[in-house]
């Protein structure tokens, strides 16, 4: 059974979806994670992907790897890490 870590907001008229679903140059808050092992979910947390922080998309290769920048630092990650991690878009 997945792990899931929610953020307790209302998102209004936003629509959350996987991270993998944004566009390049947009910025999103993390709504919740949906990992498969404790330890996969301390890891996002180390990385600082926890649910309110708010990241934007550098760079996408379809299917490929992803840049985003989190807390000032761009991080490369796999896009399967991001089909877990759920958002809404920053207007």
């Amino acid at each position: 059974m997945p792990i899931r870590r929610r953020l307790r907001q209302r998102t209004g008229k936003n629509t959350i979806k996987r991270l993998t679903e944004f566009n390049t140059g947009d910025t999103v808050k993390i709504i919740y994670e949906e990992v498969k092992d404790r330890d996969f979910l301390a890891r996002l947390e180390d990385l600082g992907l926890i649910p309110e922080e708010e990241i934007k998309i550098v760079e996408k290769i379809r299917k490929g790897p992803v840049i985003i920048k989190v807390k000032k630092k761009d991080i490369v990650i796999s896009h399967s890490v991001l089909e877990g991690i759920y958002a809404i878009k920053i207007e």
